[in-house]
């Protein structure tokens, strides 16, 4: 982030020239590049120079602490200890308000400033749903596709998210008995309820973007603003389910409606559990929007 300020003095203006107008400091992005994943974040790199200085007596490693009522203030915690302290009233200017999410608004003055998807402060300029800046969503095109499978037990392929995706959410619209498992092409390789495990509510990095994954009781729901970098398969861990799964993206819109009408029977749960299910069909209708090219 660039800086230019005006200085002021007792001195009246000279040959014809006029008082200074508006703000004293101008702002501007110049850096239109994420930092490296492999980079402490500038909020880290912050709450870490208080490493040197003693707190009540006692050196720490201070990391940093979210805060979403003021995202500006510099909140620190210290490792492997269960208090935090407000250790700056503001950030430095140029810290992005939010860590981790695709937003790119930033803190100026200790005020939140929002930044628009041409990088102009206080712009709202917004991506379209095909991720061009104040476009009209007419680069993208829609593609539908259905196939049928006739029972499925274990991890079981609901259909797969391409690079690109934007907008993406996945939804169940009734409970089911079921989970919902994301993983990447290598089959060895799961972003979230891999290995038999189910994983808490929270947001996960998944394929270069974060995907956020809600669950009350039965009812799963996964969104992520993308894009994505690369293919996501989304997958059902179940043994007979009986849900209808809405998945809407603006790179996919994938809709699943199975029925189990003539009766489910469980025995168990798990890839070897010895689960079997009787007449149960699975109907999977697949209309996708890609880039036009």
């Amino acid at each position: 982030m660039s800086l230019s300020w005006c200085l002021f003095s007792n001195r009246r203006p000279k040959y014809g020239g006029k008082f200074c107008v508006g703000e004293r400091k101008r702002f501007r992005v110049c850096s239109l590049k994420p930092c490296p994943a492999d980079r402490l974040p500038f909020r880290h790199i912050q709450c870490s120079q208080f490493d040197a200085r003693p707190y009540k007596g006692k050196l720490y490693k201070w990391t940093p602490v979210p805060n979403t009522i003021n995202p500006c203030e510099l909140h620190c915690r210290p490792e492997n200890e269960f208090f935090a302290e407000k250790l700056r009233d503001a950030v430095i200017d140029g810290t992005p308000c939010y860590d981790g999410n695709s937003s790119r608004d930033v803190c100026i003055n200790g005020i939140c400033k929002n930044v628009g998807c041409d990088f102009e402060i206080d712009s709202y300029a917004v991506e379209d749903r095909c991720g061009v800046c104040q476009g009209d969503g007419s680069t993208c095109q829609t593609v539908k596709k259905t196939f049928e499978k006739s029972e499925g037990r274990g991890y079981v392929d609901v259909g797969l998210i391409p690079a690109g995706a934007r907008e993406i959410q996945i939804e169940e619209v009734a409970e089911a008995e079921n989970f919902l498992a994301l993983r990447s092409e290598d089959p060895e390789k799961y972003f979230l309820n891999g290995d038999w495990t189910i994983q808490w509510n929270g947001d996960y990095q998944v394929a270069g973007t974060t995907f956020t994954y809600e669950r009350t009781g039965n009812w799963e729901n996964l969104t992520s603003p993308g894009p994505t970098e690369e293919p996501v398969w989304i997958q059902l861990e179940q043994i007979c389910f009986a849900a209808f799964l809405e998945v809407l993206t603006q790179e996919k819109l994938l809709r699943v409606a199975e029925t189990s009408d003539l009766g489910v029977e469980r025995q168990g749960f798990g890839e070897g559990g010895g689960a079997r299910c009787t007449a149960c069909g699975l109907r999977l209708c697949l209309q996708t929007s890609l880039a036009a090219v």
